[in-house]
């Protein structure tokens, strides 16, 4: 039967009939994936394919790129975070026009380290969220974390989502870790009771005390630290309150730095009985480690002979791994743990760190980072001036921890000095009041009534010889001395009756007017 068909029925069957189909199914394809997939879009726009087009034509034939960097110096913010051209997610955004690719920031070889267990997540979390939104968003440095006890899912999951950096995660080695065998355990035990009974804070931890001696002797040790040259130790529950556009890295490391802080203070004394005449003990077998220009100043008001309990508050560091991993520091380690200070006292890595620092390295090579405002329980330094704007600080300038540590120097006669037990029976001056003095001594009972915390400094040897460190030490339990703060707490409200401030040691009797 003969076959009969239109030419319009022809072209139909003919293969030429898919070609509209295929275009329609393309087009259809194409407006659903850039619906949906928002990077295909911006893959495919002919804005960006122009843009690109335009990207190879201009920069291929510019000269500059063969140039070589310019050496940075500090006039030139060698240390100030280079703009971005990429946001916080991995995505690239457009390119401008005429906008000069960005090189690489230079960073050095240093990593954000935490000590910390599973139930510091939320205070880790805090932390993480500051450092991140003020400093490392923009540099990216790694972090390690370094747990006694393998860190759990949730801890782990958590903490991955609030940086774009690298992560990892540590559990320490027992021995580093754990109250070594040869400890005489009577005699601990004995030590613990006695800083019990004098009322020191963590008196009866022997957990406490682990952590010492291991931030004293092995976190640098660690396999997850070894491939760095610097570190910033970051510790749970503490606030940043400053921009931080420079990189404390490289300044440590193009100025030869060793070890930077932020606050210092005076360590509680019972802690540390025998802690100075083991390091000079050590230095006396050793002198070839100290170098003639050193901190001892900082360390001694006696040119070594006794120790004025001042130190770096560790809880802050920034410093040099391979300063802690030289000889000098190891050796000075190790004959301090075979001393056992850190279980029959309760020495801390805090001036063990000092000591190391002022002693073994050079006094220019320890570094004041007054620009980083930090708060880390009721102790804050806070930058003042020009930094604070700079650098955008939403702390109180007020509460700049050195000039409280100056006001309290001004009111109470004696502190920091090398032996305050002996000094107790000294009597105070009382002479009258100058007016410098005086407004020093309004400056000093608002600091009590708000931060630094009265307990805080007393912990901290800083009250050691006022009347309030005898009146709270004399508490035989929490609640004696909560309702002992919260008295004095009231007594300075307001306009306090000149009868409460001799009570509590701010005035002397014979500043107070007589009664009529």
């Amino acid at each position: 039967m003969a076959k009969y068909s239109s030419p319009a029925l022809q072209a139909l069957s003919s293969p030429q009939r898919y070609i509209p189909l295929a275009i329609f199914t393309l087009i259809i394809g194409h407006y659903f994936l850039t619906t949906i997939y928002q990077g295909y879009g911006e893959a495919t726009s002919i804005s960006r394919l122009a843009e690109s087009w335009r990207k190879v034509t201009e920069t291929t034939c510019n000269s500059t790129i063969f140039l070589p960097p310019k050496p940075p110096t500090p006039s030139d913010e060698a240390y100030h975070v280079q703009p971005s051209n990429t946001s916080s997610s991995s995505r690239p955004g457009p390119v401008a026009v005429n906008e000069t690719p960005t090189p690489p920031v230079r960073r050095a070889n240093a990593v954000l380290v935490f000590l910390s267990r599973n139930s510091d997540l939320a205070g880790v979390m805090q932390s993480m969220k500051y450092m991140e939104d003020r400093f490392n968003k923009k540099f990216n440095y790694p972090y390690v974390f370094l747990n006694d006890v393998p860190f759990d899912k949730r801890f782990k999951y958590h903490t991955s989502l609030l940086t774009n950096a690298n992560v990892s995660y540590g559990t320490i080695e027992s021995s580093h870790w754990n109250q070594p065998d040869w400890i005489d355990e009577a005699k601990a035990t004995a030590g613990r009771q006695w800083l019990h009974d004098k009322n020191v804070i963590y008196a009866d931890s022997v957990p406490y005390r682990n952590m010492c001696r291991f931030n004293s002797g092995f976190f640098f040790r660690h396999e997850l630290l070894n491939q760095y040259d610097y570190y910033w130790r970051i510790e749970p529950d503490v606030t940043f309150f400053c921009d931080l556009n420079e990189d404390p890295f490289l300044f440590m490391q193009d100025n030869k730095k060793v070890y930077g802080f932020t606050i210092s203070l005076y360590e509680f004394s019972e802690t540390i009985r025998t802690l100075w005449s083991a390091t000079r003990e050590f230095i006396e077998l050793y002198p070839e480690y100290v170098p003639e220009d050193n901190a001892m100043a900082f360390l001694s008001d006696d040119s070594g002979e006794t120790y004025n309990n001042c130190h770096f508050w560790s809880n802050f560091e920034i410093g040099d791994l391979n300063f802690w991993r030289s000889e000098a520091y190891m050796k000075y380690f190790q004959f301090l743990d075979s001393k056992g200070g850190f279980y029959y006292e309760r020495w801390g890595d805090a001036p063990v760190h000092s000591i190391a620092a002022a002693l073994f390295a050079k006094k220019d090579q320890i570094h004041f980072f007054e620009n980083i405002g930090y708060r880390h329980t009721s102790f804050e330094h806070c930058p003042t001036g020009r930094l604070h704007a700079k650098n955008k600080c939403w702390c109180d300038e007020a509460n700049n921890f050195a000039s409280v540590i100056e006001t309290v120097k001004e009111i109470i006669p004696g502190v920091g000095q090398s032996n305050p037990e002996k000094e107790e029976g000294n009597k105070p001056d009382e002479s009258p009041l100058s007016p410098r003095t005086a407004e020093a001594k309004l400056k000093l009972e608002k600091s009590i009534k708000e931060r630094p915390d009265k307990r805080d400094l007393v912990d901290r040897n800083i009250l050691k010889d006022s009347k309030v460190a005898p009146a709270l030490q004399a508490a035989q339990d929490k609640l004696q001395r909560a309702q002992l703060e919260d008295k004095l707490g009231k007594a300075l409200e307001g306009r306090p009756k000149p009868e409460a401030l001799v009570d509590h040691g701010i005035l002397n009797k014979d500043e107070v007017p007589p009664s009529h």
